[in-house]
């Protein structure tokens, strides 16, 4: 009786490291992350379908910002590009707030309105991306951006006058 008390022992434990797996397999794909490093859980996971689709309208908005140039002379063409980048980006905000990638939406959002000389809207933008996306790629240019700087001011050294 002793080898079969000893197969059912294995069997229970087996289950017991399925049932852990798929549990801890569960709440890793129901938790996500916010982009950067120590940025902490997001309170709802992400819906992949709708990440999906706002990584689709943020690369139209890009490739219209920075492929799709209209000439300098067609004043109309260019407010149909802005509007058009302005509103991919838009929808991202208002329909995926938790978008992986909102740091991006944010810098290009600023990036339209200071190619349109709008710099009180761009500095918005660039001061959210500075604010709350400390690990992003776009923070240090939008710090410089921005006129901030990490770099404390060099103070002034005066020669001696040894004489």
């Amino acid at each position: 009786m002793q080898p079969l008390n000893k197969t059912i022992g294995h069997f229970l434990a087996f289950v017991w490291l399925i049932c852990v797996g798929v549990s801890t397999t569960a709440f890793v794909s129901q938790t996500t992350y916010a982009q950067g490093a120590g940025r902490g859980p997001i309170a709802a996971a992400r819906d992949p379908e709708t990440e999906r689709s706002s990584q689709k309208s943020l690369d139209a908005a890009k490739f219209y910002f920075y492929k799709r140039k209209p000439a300098k002379d067609d004043k109309e063409a260019a407010a149909r590009a802005k509007k058009s980048v302005l509103d991919r980006l838009t929808e991202i905000i208002d329909t995926n707030a938790n978008f992986a990638h909102m740091d991006q939406v944010y810098f290009l959002m600023a990036e339209v309105y200071a190619r349109d000389n709008q710099t009180e809207e761009a500095n918005k933008f660039y001061s959210i991306v500075v604010k709350d996306y400390p690990d992003s790629q776009h923070h240090a240019e939008a710090r410089r951006k921005l006129g901030v700087t990490t770099e404390k001011p060099k103070e002034e050294t005066k020669p001696d006058k040894k004489g």
